[in-house]
Formats: structure tokens, sequence, C-alpha cells
């Protein structure tokens, strides 16, 4: 009795939370007697419901801009401490819209018109342990989107993809090194409490104990 209540439970906390939205109803409806059978799945299909999603599903004829604003809202509105990412089922995704769309937690993009129900069953449980699933052309146009970011945007506002400033990168480098803050001021020509002010804004921002934090941090995002 008891194994098998603690069995229901354990399926209960494993199964996946997902928001499904069309602004075609009878595309809504199709699709959500498709994944009625999935028992991994509890589907959420009224907006009042989807604050609670794991995982949003979107099923258009192609992307657009009011198109992303569902996940946006979603997302904002999660209580998770990871916002719900998002499965796009669609013919049509522009290029314009990749990265705004990544933004709306776009992790995967499946082909509306060659949908399989076995492969958006696996997409959907891939996405909701974090898998993403992007066709070829789009990752190229992403990796491109993003080479176009860096070289125009931030590198010229002396900005790293990181987030982090070329001069910020150069102190947390220099502490990496076991410079204290009087080295690195001399080292940079910078006043002594510039130097701590900079060390200060970096642990603020991330949310860093210390100075030994902060260099750990840098490393395993590969910032120095």
């Amino acid at each position: 009795m008891n194994n098998s209540i603690g069995s229901s439970e354990t399926a209960a906390r494993a199964s996946v939370a997902v928001a499904v939205h069309s602004s075609d109803v009878m595309s809504k409806l199709g699709m959500t007697r498709l994944l009625a059978a999935e028992r991994r799945f509890k589907l959420l299909t009224e907006a009042s419901e989807f604050a609670a999603a794991d995982v949003i599903l979107l099923i258009e004829e192609s992307v657009r801009g009011e198109t992303l604003a569902l996940p946006e809202r979603i997302r904002a509105a999660s209580p998770l401490k990871t916002p719900p990412r998002c499965v796009i089922v669609a013919d049509d995704c522009p290029e314009s819209l990749l990265l705004p769309a990544i933004g709306c937690g776009l992790a995967a993009l499946l082909p509306r018109g060659e949908i399989d129900t076995g492969a958006l069953i696996r997409t959907i449980a891939g996405v909701s342990r974090g898998a993403v699933d992007l066709p070829p052309p789009l990752q190229a146009c992403l990796l491109a989107e993003l080479d176009r970011v860096v070289n125009e945007v931030l590198k010229p506002r002396g900005i790293m993809l990181s987030g982090v400033s070329a001069r910020e990168r150069e102190v947390l480098r220099l502490l990496a090194e076991g410079c204290d803050t009087d080295e690195i001021a001399a080292e940079l020509v910078y006043s002594r409490s510039l130097i701590k002010n900079i060390i200060r804004e970096v642990m603020d921002r991330y949310g860093l104990r210390n100075r030994s934090h902060a260099v750990a941090y840098a490393i395993r995002r590969g910032i120095i």
C-alpha cells in the first residue's frame, strides 16, 4: 500500500506541465488530442493555468512578433526558478525573430507540415530536461546573429558576450593571478578606489560572496 502511494507521488512529481496554445482553435484541439494519452504530460489548455507550465507548446503557421508575446508573459509570471522553455511547431521562423525567440525561451522548433507525434513527445520531454532541438539552418543563423551582436554592438562598447566589460575582465584576470588591490591598480594604472569599485560591482551583479568566488565564477564561465 505504502509503496503504491509512493510510486504515485513520484509519478506526479515527474509529470511535465505543458501549456498548449495556438491562435487556431482546431490546431490547439488537434494537438491536445495527440498528446492526451501521454501520461508524462499534464496538459494546460486554459490561459489561467499557463503560469504553472514547465514547457510551453505553441502551434502556428509561422513565428511572428505576436507569437512571442505569450511565452514572454508566461515566463514573467512563472514561479519556477528556471522559467519554462518553449517548443514551437511552425513552418517558418524569420531570422529577425530568432534572437527574440531565444530570449522568450525557444528551445525547439519543429516543422508543422512534418509533425510526428512520437518526435513531438520526445522533444517536449527533452526540452523539459534542458535539451535543445533547432534545425541546422537556424543554428547557423543564430551563430551568425550572435557574431554580429558581439562585433557590432558589444565590442565597440568594451563589453563581452558574458556581460563583463574588458576592464572588468582584466581585473578578474589579475585577481586570479594572485594580485592584491594595490598591485592591480599599479598594473592597470587605475586608482585603488576604482579597482575596489570594479570588483564590488562584479560581485554585486552576479551575487558573488568574495574575491575568490568571483575568480571561480570567471573561470567557470570562461571569462578568463
